[in-house]
């Protein structure tokens, strides 16, 4: 549109051309990539970096709601339409539970969400403690039995490993054992 004055003395302005666009269709397509952490997963590192890609052809905003309170502005990538994406890195995460989603608005006013996700800052090592039988009891013909527990405060335990070692490092026996 353009909008056109004139005045008593005949005198003729415009304000220019003007477009106008009608967008219906909110954004659609939103998938986190790399190197978003997955959904449910762990991660020993002080930061989580947040990466969605989208399909919009006018994106205005994308906001990252985190752990249910916080939120912030995500960068705006690719606004022209063609690969638009939002990036986001949170530092200085706690340990533990954290959740996330991100919301996409565009210049309509339309907007979207992601599906709430999860991950898990674990920086701590997991406790493991052995149970062994007294050396008094410890025959060389005979089977030694060796039991462990092991406990982690923040994430699953996924495996327990059992090596014995001689007195010049050489390994003599290994065993690994995966936990479900």
């Amino acid at each position: 549109f353009t909008i056109w004055v004139n005045d008593s003395a005949g005198q003729l302005n415009s304000s220019g051309l003007y477009f106008i666009i009608h967008d219906s269709v909110s954004p659609a397509a939103l998938s986190f990539v790399t190197p978003t952490l997955s959904n449910d997963s762990a991660s020993q590192d002080t930061y989580a970096f947040i990466n969605l890609t989208f399909n919009e052809a006018h994106p205005s905003a994308c906001i990252l709601q985190f752990n249910g309170t916080v939120n912030y502005s995500m960068t705006l990538n690719g606004s022209d339409g063609i690969g638009p994406y939002c990036s986001f890195n949170v530092t200085s995460l706690a340990e533990g539970l954290h959740n996330y989603s991100v919301f996409v608005n565009d210049s309509s006013g339309l907007s979207v969400s992601t599906a709430l996700r999860f991950f898990t800052s674990d920086r701590t090592a997991p406790v493991v403690s052995a149970v062994v039988p007294s050396t008094a009891n410890v025959n060389r013909s005979s089977a030694l039995n060796v039991s462990a527990n092991a406990s982690d405060a923040l994430s699953s335990v996924l495996n327990v490993s059992l090596s014995f070692v001689n007195g010049s490092g050489t390994v003599l026996y290994s065993q690994s054992s995966a936990l479900s």
